[in-house]
């Protein structure tokens, strides 16, 4: 009974995290405008080059709401996104899609 608690009080608290970055990730995402690293704010979201290399947003273990363009030259992404990387010292922790450089970073497979 005790471990039942547990669990359901784990989960509730590991939802609201995520609700709460989810909510931070469409406040703050669309405001940056950083311009470097092939990275350009839109209001759809942040818009990345497909070659660029070592950010979390064009990495094969970056776990965000992301979509390659029909001409598979930019990645537009609209929110944060969790690292499932073991190798990376961000392993299980929310990042931004411009967050870099990364030494751990794979390219992302659909990438081409």
């Amino acid at each position: 009974m005790n471990q039942e608690k547990e669990d359901r009080r784990g989960f509730l608290i590991k939802s609201a995290f995520m609700v709460a970055t989810s909510v931070l990730g469409s406040v703050v995402l669309p405001s940056l405008a950083r311009g470097q690293d092939g990275t350009a704010s839109t209001g759809a979201g942040l818009t990345m080059t497909a070659a660029t290399e070592k950010h979390c947003g064009t990495c094969e273990f970056w776990g965000g709401p992301r979509r390659i363009s029909t001409d598979q030259k930019t990645v537009t992404i609209t929110g944060l996104g969790w690292c499932n990387n073991p190798k990376s010292p961000m392993f299980q922790k929310v990042t931004a899609p411009d967050h870099g450089p990364m030494d751990a970073w794979k390219k992302w497979g659909a990438l081409g």
